[in-house]
């Protein structure tokens, strides 16, 4: 497949702006970072790495490795949403029209960000398209998802997800990616990658800062869906997504900003009454002491015993 990078240059509003966001990432940011500048032409992409204050030394590695790169260094650790608006504001300013946001625990081929661009293009209405993330070798259950419902939010989001019974009777919220074409209309998918047009980007405000992390995917698509743009999926942009790469260091703390930014959702985009916010607040709560308990009992058996198994959607 022809690299279709080579064409934007001829259009300003297709120049490609890549933002990825980075915080204690180490050394998958250095791959990341070879995978996009791998698969772009210099002279029609503008990319821009926001760290979010990180103190692992990954930034000094990066600036040794491509001392070219565009860094926008933050005073604080701002979350996914300021911070990925951030590096958005600095790649429209440049002229972009088309922004893709890339986490740095994702590597991938060179014709990845070529179908990315392509599915999107394919459908004017589209202002968002996402890819097709595999997580050790499998595809992920998040890469395509309907609009859940209070059961399948419950479940499907904590460990009652391990429950074969209570799984199977909530798992319609992943959709099979096998059963779709390239091109059609979903809910949403994973935002480990997701590129957007400028113009839809711009008319839904950015990413809502008022969470710091998780639930983006969704916010995006009750913003755009109400503003009238269609979210569409890459069959064929797969990409490796290590899951919760940089997140693994705060293993404590994830579910609890997890907690913060759904009910956020559910209350300021969903609509969900009162008992059913603070019902599922409380499981949350719950579910935050026993992943305490899980972390605490996993860092001390051998690595082993510790593959969490995944769920195997077939993308043929």
């Amino acid at each position: 497949m022809t690299n279709p990078a080579a064409s934007l240059a001829s259009n300003p509003n297709r120049r490609l702006g890549v933002c990825v966001l980075n915080w204690n990432a180490g050394e998958m940011l250095v791959r990341c970072v070879e995978s996009i500048l791998g698969s772009v032409e210099k002279n029609s992409t503008t990319v821009v790495i926001v760290d979010n204050a990180s103190s692992d030394g990954s930034i000094a590695d990066l600036v040794q490795r491509f001392p070219d790169v565009v860094i926008l260094r933050n005073a604080e650790n701002y979350g996914y949403a300021k911070g990925n608006n951030i590096g958005a504001r600095y790649l429209i300013e440049n002229g972009c029209g088309l922004l893709l946001f890339v986490n740095p625990d994702v590597s991938f081929a060179a014709d990845c960000i070529g179908r990315f661009v392509k599915t999107l293009e394919a459908s004017s209405q589209a202002g968002c398209c996402f890819g097709l993330p595999l997580t050790k070798g499998r595809v992920s259950r998040m890469s395509v998802r309907t609009r859940p419902t209070p059961p399948q939010k419950w479940i499907l989001y904590g460990p009652l997800n391990h429950v074969p019974t209570l799984y199977k009777r909530a798992s319609t919220h992943f959709v099979p990616p096998g059963s779709l074409a390239d091109g059609d209309e979903i809910y949403t998918g994973s935002g480990a990658m997701v590129l957007f047009r400028t113009i839809a980007f711009v008319e839904i405000d950015g990413f809502d800062e008022a969470t710091f992390l998780y639930e983006e995917e969704l916010i995006c698509a009750e913003r755009l869906k109400d503003r009238g743009w269609k979210t569409v999926f890459s069959k064929q942009a797969r990409y490796s997504h290590v899951n919760g790469g940089s997140t693994q260091k705060i293993a404590y703390r994830r579910l609890l900003y997890f907690v913060k930014s759904e009910q956020y959702l559910l209350k300021n985009y969903y609509r969900w009454g009162w008992f059913t916010r603070n019902f599922l607040r409380l499981a949350r709560y719950g579910e935050w002491v026993i992943e305490c308990v899980r972390v605490f009992l996993l860092r001390r058996l051998p690595a082993k015993w510790i593959d969490e198994p995944q769920v195997n959607h077939s993308a043929t």
